[in-house]
């Protein structure tokens, strides 16, 4: 054996070998343990800082889950939809009309209709008629007095002329005299009249009243045209509500315009 240069170890010349192995086995032994030592410090570092990376990864993946949210609930910009136009159901006239139960005793259905195009004239049309509805009930007893009602629907900025052309015409019996009553509460373009037969005298219960306002030229006077006769003594009330008009008019020898007026209120209360 041989002591080494520079350390204490005693060699075997025939170990030589063996123990040169042994010193390569230690140099990559240490070799080793300082690359695992490196790797440790490595994986110790990626494990450390490990919780910021995943934070970072759980903050992309919750703002893409916010995002998707928000574009389901739709707060993302998005072209609107049309929005279709809506339009008012048409009125049914007859829904509308008095019945039995809105009339004193004794009165019963003798005619109702709904009219069409043909059965009204061409100025009707021109200004706007829309359709109509009549009805017509008969006291079976004395006295035999008659409920008309008629039901017409026209635009609503063609009422205050409608009306004033009724209420002329219904006025041109020429064989009759006529004035206003007080009928409120049937909208500001009603109009509320008795046509009685001259010096006949048969209208005590019908007391005069102050008429509701002048009637203004809205040229469609019927005055100038063919003389109408009627006969009979009548109380009429013309009301509109929006695009429905209505006619309300009782006839016979002995009438109460407080039964008129009162069947004018409910028919009026029962427009939409």
């Amino acid at each position: 054996m041989y002591q080494g240069a520079g350390d204490n170890l005693l060699v075997d010349p025939e170990n030589h070998e063996f123990l040169r192995e042994r010193e390569i086995d230690r140099a990559t032994h240490r070799k080793s343990l300082t690359y695992s030592k490196g790797k440790r410090i490595n994986i110790f570092f990626i494990i450390r800082h490990r919780p910021d990376s995943m934070n970072v990864h759980g903050f992309l993946v919750l703002a893409i889950l916010v995002c998707t949210t928000l574009a389901v609930a739709g707060c993302t910009t998005a072209p609107a939809s049309p929005v279709p136009p809506t339009h008012s159901p048409a009125i049914s006239l007859p829904s509308l009309a008095i019945d039995r139960t809105d009339l004193p005793e004794g009165y019963v259905l003798t005619m109702s209709k709904e009219k069409n195009a043909t059965d009204v004239s061409d100025l009707a049309r021109t200004l706007g008629w829309q359709g109509g509805y009549v009805a017509q009930y008969t006291k079976t007893t004395a006295p035999t007095n008659v409920v008309l009602h008629s039901l017409t629907t026209y635009p609503e900025s063609s009422m205050p002329d409608v009306i004033e052309y009724i209420n002329r015409t219904d006025r041109s019996y020429t064989d009759l005299s006529y004035f206003d009553i007080s009928a409120p509460g049937l909208g500001k373009n009603s109009r509320a009249f008795v046509g009685y037969v001259q010096n006949q005298g048969q209208l005590p219960t019908v007391t005069p009243a102050p008429a509701i306002g002048s009637i203004a030229s809205t040229g469609l006077s019927m005055e100038g045209t063919t003389e109408n006769a009627y006969g009979q003594n009548f109380v009429e009330i013309i009301f509109a509500n929006g695009t429905t008009l209505e006619v309300i008019r009782m006839s016979g020898t002995a009438l109460d315009d407080k039964e008129v007026i009162a069947l004018a209120e409910k028919a009026y209360s029962k427009i939409p």
